[in-house]
């Protein structure tokens, strides 16, 4: 599952000024990849808690984020 944001308005403000590019945006998600290449990145979730999921060769971690 991609990361789930409480607030999908100031996840794209973030990571479009981070310099990604919106690939996609359907109702509760949004794909982002980088400004000069084709397909997706990062995919932003909607989610009623806040959750960070680090994949990496590993099994996947997944945090919960309080504010």
């Amino acid at each position: 599952n991609p990361p789930g944001h409480t607030d999908l308005e100031a996840t794209e403000r973030f990571y479009t000024d981070f310099g990604l590019t919106v690939a996609y945006r359907i109702e509760n998600e949004i794909g982002f990849r980088p400004a000069l290449a084709r397909g997706y990145c990062y995919v932003a979730c909607k989610a009623s808690k806040p959750v960070l999921i680090i994949s990496t060769t590993e099994p996947v971690i997944t945090l919960n984020i309080e504010p």
